[in-house]
């Protein structure tokens, strides 16, 4: 399950968040993800959407929209479906006006 959290901010500067949880025997209290970022103020995680599998490894992959990423415009985040959940860093970024 992914969940998107564009308002999320820490003191690292990082703006929105998207949330993986990775589902074996049932979500609990306290149930571990994985947290990936984006840049600041950029809104990260507006909009989520599953893609496939680009790469055709055999993990479905995860697109992640951020409106304000680039000077006010935004972009879209691909990341990579792993063996542990997710890629944490971007295969690419998108930019677009």
């Amino acid at each position: 399950m992914v969940v998107g959290a564009p308002f999320y901010t820490d003191d690292k500067g990082n703006g929105g968040a998207a949330y993986i949880y990775i589902n074996n025997k049932g979500f609990h209290q306290n149930h571990e993800f994985i947290r990936l970022v984006g840049p600041k103020e950029s809104r990260f995680g507006s909009a989520l959407s599953s893609v496939g599998d680009l790469n055709r490894d055999g993990y479905d992959d995860l697109a992640v929209g951020a409106p304000y990423a680039q000077d006010g415009h935004g972009a879209v985040y691909i990341f990579l479906g792993a063996r542990e959940g997710i890629v944490k860093e971007p295969s690419q970024v998108i930019n677009y006006t």
